[in-house]
């Protein structure tokens, strides 16, 4: 379409257009199968393979297949591994949580709840065991809770776990079907009986006692009856058949019916005080046992649901573990304890910190970040191959380099500084830049290097957190500490250029350290050794350390028992024997202070300072910014047409010309240059479409190709 047929582009402004192209024709299938072991997916064998999923060819397109390979296979391994370390340490900071929440499923129709609810307090109804667990305001992060919790119920016991979402439940209908459709297919998955009628929710359905089915016939798919029905002809068959002759207390020990409700605050209000109102009525048929998300506070629940229904709940507060203590347990176990995996660099680290603080506060959007961090350092870094192996691996991955990989490595700027403390040695230098050979010899004692630092790193980073936290637990109005998370002393670890030995937050602790009385100073000593004994290469490589430790514990004990002897003594010490003891304790202090800061000095330097750290750290942050933060430049620019478009039509009558409109638009655009004619129609479109939907102009009748005008501003 050109400018000059501009009656027929008018006609077009602003009304959709849709393109339908027909289904293609599913091939037809071969006559014969397939033979064992075929697939249509693509293998490591197939020459496009790595193109495929993005992995390219580095060093200039020189770089091996052997090694491309091994770079793809060493990121999925290094991933997966750091993948179960994380999803371990959630689960170890939510088990006193789901632990509580397992324990009052067990126990929500214990004889001992039944008789406080029911007959102590005469109540005329059983109130349905209702826990809620308080998760916190960021809602990917609920979902991959109760996931969590879910999983956990299903692992050992035999009750029936639903997870019921607002997406899913818009309806009473829709909340009842999802609630049998789960029930009932949990059926299939435990037990692996016959298959169920995949019905809709308005066919009849009734349940068959005896051949476990569903026809045709009385009831809706959405009818509590059928669930009641089939629960309790579950229930007859795992026990008797006069098994609700028995008391209702004497059930406890029976399957439940676990409704996980995820976000209670996007629930339609109405919906759940029907649903709740309908489950009490089956209170006496189905064991309920209601989760409810809460992210917010109790409020929420007082304010969506009358108290007729809250009467109807027999409550608990369960609150789970924030998402910083969470972030906290991430960091240790990937960046601290971890000492052969890929780590984040200083401004990698630095993004992730801040963008979880101070935006999103999302464990699971941390971790996205993180695995992309990893998967690009894997597909960016052809040295990424000597990253986190052993010694055994190391020695086969030697005879994979090439002389390429060997320059890669003398251009990287951590081996540059190594090759300049070695100038008093010009044959050193000489070797190190020229021979293939020499450096492929040196190479295991620089990687090994690198796993020695992070393993003297976590364990003074440790003692470093010992040290706070036993200040902290002082409580002395003279002693001023900062209480800092784990993740934010990392932060300062690598942010600051000398380590963390260098900073200040390390310095006023040791300055601290001085004003302690003994006994702080000895749980101080106490919990260093206790981590040192569980600790397996402090116990082989830091022997020197653990002896010190040990001599300052013994001396300390020593001045103690003099203190206490003194006491019981029946002369006792005078003035300057106590002044004595004071100088004997003042000077061990100081010599702890003085171990603890030679020790960080030596243990907690930058990571800069290893050589060839950029095999193991990560440092591309503009890459993760360009992935994962918004770009309000490109819809600022876009917006400017609009803007442009509005200055002009405030310049417009009541009615506009589109012709005209378009004209002055295009001279505005092409003053910098020409500009494609079908992209300036497209922005004009785009424009007018904005400002239509806005309700500044409309369509008319009486002139096809005009607008007109809705606002008038002076």
């Amino acid at each position: 379409m050109t400018l000059n047929g501009h009656q027929d582009f008018l006609d077009s402004v602003s009304k959709e257009s849709f393109q339908m192209r027909p289904r293609p024709t599913p091939p037809a299938s071969p006559r014969k199968s397939k033979k064992k072991g075929d697939s249509t997916k693509g293998s490591e064998n197939d020459p496009f393979y790595f193109e495929n999923i993005g992995l390219e060819r580095l060093l200039d397109g020189k770089e091996t297949p052997e090694a491309m390979q091994l770079r793809h296979w060493e990121y999925e391994r290094k991933w997966s591994q750091m993948l179960s370390s994380v999803e371990k340490s959630l689960l170890i900071e939510n088990s006193a949580s789901f632990n509580d929440i397992v324990s009052f499923v067990d126990n929500s129709y214990s004889s001992n709840e039944i008789e406080t609810s029911f007959q102590a307090f005469g109540l005329p109804y059983r109130e349905i065991p209702t826990a809620l667990v308080f998760t916190g305001i960021n809602s990917p992060d609920n979902e991959l809770l109760f996931t969590q919790i879910a999983q956990r119920l299903r692992e050992t016991r035999s009750d029936y776990v639903v997870m019921l979402q607002s997406k899913d439940c818009g309806s009473l209908k829709m909340t009842m079907k999802c609630l049998n459709d789960q029930v009932l297919d949990s059926m299939n998955d435990y037990e692996n009986q016959d298959e169920m009628n995949d019905a809709d929710a308005t066919d009849e359905v009734i349940f068959d006692v005896e051949n476990d089915k569903f026809a045709e016939g009385h009831l809706q798919r959405y009818d509590m009856e059928v669930l009641a029905e089939w629960y309790e002809d579950k229930r007859k068959k795992n026990n008797d058949a006069d098994f609700w002759k028995v008391s209702f207390k004497d059930k406890s020990l029976s399957a439940k019916v676990v409704v996980l409700i995820q976000d209670f605050e996007v629930f339609d209000p109405s919906v759940l005080e029907d649903f709740i109102y309908i489950c009490s009525q089956y209170q006496d048929r189905v064991k309920f046992v209601f989760l409810l998300g809460i992210a917010t506070t109790i409020n929420a629940l007082q304010q969506a649901l009358p108290s007729s229904i809250l009467n109807s709940l027999r409550m608990k507060k369960i609150q789970l573990q924030n998402s910083e203590r969470c972030l906290d347990r991430i960091v240790t176990a990937v960046q601290v304890e971890n000492h052969t995996g890929i780590k984040l660099g200083k401004m990698p680290y630095k993004y992730l910190h801040e963008t979880f603080l101070l935006y999103n506060y999302s464990v699971s959007s941390y971790i996205s970040k993180l695995q992309y961090a990893v998967m690009h350092h894997f597909f960016s870094n052809p040295l990424s191959i000597l990253a986190g192996i052993d010694d055994q691996e190391l020695l086969s991955r030697l005879s994979i380099l090439s002389e390429d990989h060997l320059e890669a490595i003398r251009m990287q700027k951590s081996f540059m500084k190594y090759v300049e403390a070695q100038l008093p040695d010009s044959d050193e230098v000489r070797r190190l830049l020229e021979d293939n050979a020499y450096l492929e010899s040196l190479l295991p004692r620089l990687i090994k290097g690198i796993e020695q630092y992070h393993k003297k790193f976590s364990i003074a980073f440790e003692f470093l957190w010992i040290l706070q936290q036993t200040l902290i637990d002082y409580k002395d109005p003279k002693i001023n500490v900062d209480r800092k998370t784990k993740h934010s002393l990392y932060y300062l670890a690598i942010q600051e250029d000398g380590g963390l030995c260098d900073a200040y937050h390390t310095q006023k602790l040791l300055v601290n350290l001085k004003k302690i009385d003994s006994s702080c100073l000895s749980d101080l000593l106490q919990k260093c050794l206790e981590f040192l004994y569980t600790n397996h290469y402090a116990n082989s490589c830091l022997t020197q350390e653990m002896s010190e430790i040990e001599n300052f514990s013994v001396r300390l004990r020593d001045i103690e028992q003099t203190f206490i002897s003194s006491k019981n003594a029946l002369f006792p010490l005078t003035h300057g024997e106590e002044e004595s003891t004071n100088t004997l304790y003042t000077i061990l202090l100081e010599q702890v202070r003085e171990f603890f800061d030679a020790f960080f000095k030596y243990n907690l330097k930058h990571y800069s300072t290893v050589t060839l750290h950029e095999v193991v750290y990560y440092e591309n942050e503009k890459l993760l910014k360009h992935m994962f933060s918004a770009h309000p430049r490109a819809a600022t620019q876009k917006a400017l047409d609009t803007c442009i478009l509005y200055k002009m039509y405030l310049e417009f009558g009541k009615m506009i010309n589109m012709y005209d409109w378009l004209m002055a638009f295009k001279s505005i655009l092409e003053r910098d240059g020409p500009i494609d004619e079908k992209e300036i129609q497209a922005r004009f479109i785009s424009g007018v479409t904005e400002l239509q939907t806005l309700g500044f102009v409309k369509s008319t009748s009486r002139k096809a190709d005009h607008f007109q005008r809705l606002t008038w501003a002076r």
